[in-house]
């Protein structure tokens, strides 16, 4: 089976960075106590890799959001039908990570497909050109607006603002540096924004299934075609993207799923 022309990019980066990584299990002693309840460390380990800021700090702001929950719960906010609704909608986010997570790790990839892809995409690339890219990847709309205001063109706060904000933690560790890539290895409306720019132009914020996206476009030349072994764990996700993809519509198809109409 072909899978070329379905392939979506650098999936695993991109789900970690869209979606984080659940808190794992732990007996050992909790990392914060807020008035006896105890939070695991776990859970500020992961506050502290989604902001880039030290433990200290995550467990000063995360004891913050634990002491006003425990005043709504004084309140009886827990059973206002609103907050009812946003747990529910926190709750299908975590559960939903957790299948993705779960499925995606038990999909097996034949080494035989693997390496027509490899070939495919080799064929492919001859003559293309590839783009040496930044990006910075947050959630929602009104802070990639207020990122790319704050940028203004300057690539050394563009590359800072990656470090402090991108939730995609791989790049952003480096200011933001994807390195020089191909357009095919991204999204649609992604690669369409790239192909869009001029060289050190900074994008308007892209929308994906992942976030928010902006996007700087450093250099361009004629693409360098990488080693089979560069690529094999792209490929490898690319082809379980595709998979889980085909998995996801097939439950899709037997789901009884209603959008009613509007009366």
């Amino acid at each position: 089976m072909r899978t070329h022309h379905k392939t979506l990019p650098l999936v695993a980066a991109a789900l970690a960075a869209s979606l984080g990584t659940l808190p794992a299990s732990s007996q050992e002693a909790p990392a914060l106590i807020v008035n006896g309840e105890e939070i695991p460390k776990a859970v500020i380990d992961q506050i502290v890799e989604r902001n880039q800021i030290e433990t200290e700090d995550a467990a000063q702001r995360f004891a913050v959001q634990v002491l006003a929950a425990q005043e709504a719960e004084k309140l009886g906010l827990k059973d206002d039908a609103r907050v009812k609704q946003a747990v529910r909608m926190a709750e299908i986010e975590v559960l939903s990570r957790a299948y993705i997570e779960s499925q995606f790790d038990q999909i097996e990839v034949d080494e035989d497909d693997v390496k027509a892809e490899y070939e495919t995409f080799a064929t492919e690339q001859e003559g293309k050109n590839e783009y040496l890219v930044r990006h910075i990847l947050v959630q929602d709309e009104e802070q990639a607006k207020e990122l790319q205001a704050e940028i203004d063109g300057d690539e050394e706060v563009f590359a800072d603002l990656a470090r402090e904000h991108s939730v995609d933690t791989g790049s952003g560790a480096e200011g933001g540096s994807l390195g020089w890539v191909l357009p095919e290895l991204f999204v649609k409306p992604f690669a369409d924004a790239l192909l869009a720019l001029e060289e050190d132009e900074i994008s308007e914020p892209v929308e994906t299934q992942f976030g928010w996206h902006i996007i700087m476009l450093e250099d361009e030349r004629e693409a360098k075609v990488p080693s089979f072994e560069q690529i094999r764990p792209q490929i490898e996700n690319q082809i379980k993207n595709v998979r889980f993809a085909e998995h996801m519509e097939e439950l899709q198809a037997d789901a009884d799923i209603q959008l009613p109409e509007e009366e």
